[in-house]
């Protein structure tokens, strides 16, 4: 579990977050409160925590408070969902779409796209090529039609 405190004031208190997880919150339902920053105070009326503030000071309420922010971190949350969304797809199709199209292939022994029995550990399902060293895929690979080595080849990053 994380620990300590966001450098920045959360919206729901106009103070500090805590990065560690509360209850039973899901990966985005943490990333939105991590990523909901509270206000700066630009006039009257502003509010932290139900209490008055003057201008210029962190708020969480009021008509003259400004969340200047809030759009970047709104399209920050969105990349996360997409991304969330994303990796449970190729989860599925790893798993589901991958082991469907395998068994149309004439040759039972042949494995076409690379398949997950189990997803116990997203992490190793994500990077499966952690830990194994010099071993080789299941599947042949696009550029060589043999199966393929888990290490990376010269300065590869995740992306490439």
């Amino acid at each position: 579990d994380r620990a300590g405190a966001t450098r920045w004031p959360l919206n729901a208190t106009g103070a500090a977050g805590n990065y560690g997880r509360e209850g039973e919150e899901t990966n985005i339902a943490y990333v939105e409160r991590i990523y909901d920053v509270a206000g700066v105070c630009l006039g009257a009326r502003c509010v932290r925590g139900g209490a008055a503030v003057v201008p210029g000071n962190v708020c969480n309420g009021g008509p003259n408070c400004r969340y200047g922010c809030a759009e970047a971190l709104a399209g920050v949350i969105a990349s996360y969902r997409d991304y969330v969304a994303r990796t449970g797809f190729g989860l599925t199709y790893l798993n589901e779409g991958g082991k469907s199209y395998n068994r149309m292939v004439k040759d039972a022994t042949a494995n076409i796209c690379p398949t997950l029995e189990k997803i116990d550990d997203v992490d190793a399902a994500l990077t499966p090529w952690a830990g194994r060293g010099g071993e080789t895929t299941d599947w042949p690979l696009n550029a060589t039609g043999e199966v393929g080595d888990y290490g990376r080849v010269g300065d590869e990053s995740n992306v490439e």
